[in-house]
């Protein structure tokens, strides 16, 4: 064990030493954040801040009853919303003129869902919710989501039923797409769009500290260092153990800074305890450690090996929804995202941290991260060579 641990104090070392490595695994995230956190705070500041900031919301009511009653409270609610009730011919006058840039409309089968919501489940029907929101008010689907399926928790325990129906000008061929972005589970709690987009970030750190943290790996087997390890004292075995353990430490010294800033920069909402969030890290860890290790094995030189992380990187960073709104994407997309392992470690981070109700279900995030952490873990022991 004592050799063990003072491999872990010499790779730490050399990590610290290696300028890019300190760089790309620890200020990176750090400025990614704070980038981040300036850009969304200033579009839309934490629950219950007042900042001057008010966007014109219609709202119409095709039925009255108390379930549209309370939608409409949750929305007069938020700070940022100036709310106004409007009949459908009204509220598209304004949108379509630039006096209002959001939209909501409440049918009147909405007053049905507390009794026939399960009726609906078993006959896999929808509930839609036209809404209509321009192009450069988009982050707005955030808070849209938060109260709709907040309150459509609070009747079904989770949402299931309500489909936004998204709209960005009035035609008669509207091109109109779900919006299944992120959701909270209280209704008129203000909205922090920081909620959305600090833990996607997270996730993304950890999809990167163990796609390139492998390539360490890479060099020293394309170097033979890992072939002279077998005439040392030192068991390779040991040696891969302490890489993964340093990647391990790494991850959670990475969820303590974009955590950190987020919340006491930019209000980040913590909603669940340290243990929990800690086991998320430790899960989004593992499967892209051996993801990592699992690409190195069909890799033979170190620029392959960079090529392919940069390309696995490039396509789950902008094909997970973590910088975008799912709705703006095209259908086919859509569904291209539901085979993006970083989709669900996204969304278990959103859940784990800021207590938004998941998009997927936590079991079916939980089952895909385990799915391919054991997946990759499999297919780099067949393929691994120490040559």
């Amino acid at each position: 064990m004592k050799a063990f641990f003072q491999l872990l104090t010499a790779n730490m070392k050399e990590i610290f030493r290696d300028r890019m490595q300190f760089w790309w695994f620890i200020l990176f995230p750090v400025l990614f954040v704070t980038g981040f956190g300036v850009v969304y705070s200033s579009t839309g500041g934490p629950a219950g801040e007042d900042n001057g900031i008010k966007f014109e919301v219609s709202i119409v009511k095709e039925g009255e009853g108390a379930f549209a009653a309370a939608i409409t409270e949750a929305f007069e609610g938020v700070p940022e919303f100036a709310v106004q009730t409007r009949t459908k011919s009204e509220a598209l006058q304004d949108f379509a003129t630039g006096k209002s840039g959001l939209v909501i409309i409440l049918p009147a089968e909405l007053e049905v869902l507390p009794v026939a919501a399960d009726n609906l489940i078993d006959e896999d029907r929808r509930i839609e919710i036209p809404v209509y929101c321009r192009p450069d008010q988009f982050f707005l689907m955030y808070a849209v989501n938060k109260i709709l399926h907040g309150a459509e928790k609070e009747v079904l325990g989770q949402p299931s039923v309500m489909e936004i129906k998204l709209n960005t000008a009035i035609t008669h061929d509207e091109g109109a797409k779900d919006e299944p972005g992120n959701k909270n589970d209280a209704p008129g709690a203000g909205f922090n769009i920081i909620d959305y987009i600090l833990p996607g970030i997270l996730a993304m750190t950890l999809m990167q500290l163990g796609l390139f943290g492998s390539i360490r790996v890479l060099a020293l087997r394309v170097s033979r260092i890992l072939k002279l390890l077998g005439s040392t004292p030192l068991p390779r075995g040991m040696f891969l153990a302490g890489e993964i353990l340093i990647r391990v430490g790494m991850s959670f010294i990475q969820a303590l800074i974009v955590i950190f800033i987020g919340h006491y920069g930019f209000g980040l909402t913590l909603a669940n305890n340290w243990l929990y969030i800690a086991g998320w890290v430790l899960l989004g860890t593992a499967a892209f450690v051996s993801m990592g290790y699992m690409f190195t094995t069909f890799a033979k030189t170190i620029e392959s090996g960079n090529a392919i992380m940069q390309l696995v990187q490039l396509l789950m960073m902008f094909l997970s929804g973590i910088f975008m709104p799912l709705d703006l994407l095209p259908g086919y997309l859509q569904t291209v995202m539901r085979f993006i392992p970083l989709t669900y470690l996204a969304d278990g981070m959103r859940h784990a941290i800021a207590g938004n109700p998941s998009l997927y279900g936590i079991t079916t995030d939980l089952a895909v991260l385990l799915g391919i952490t054991i997946f990759c873990l499999i297919t780099t022991v067949k393929r691994f060579r120490w040559e």
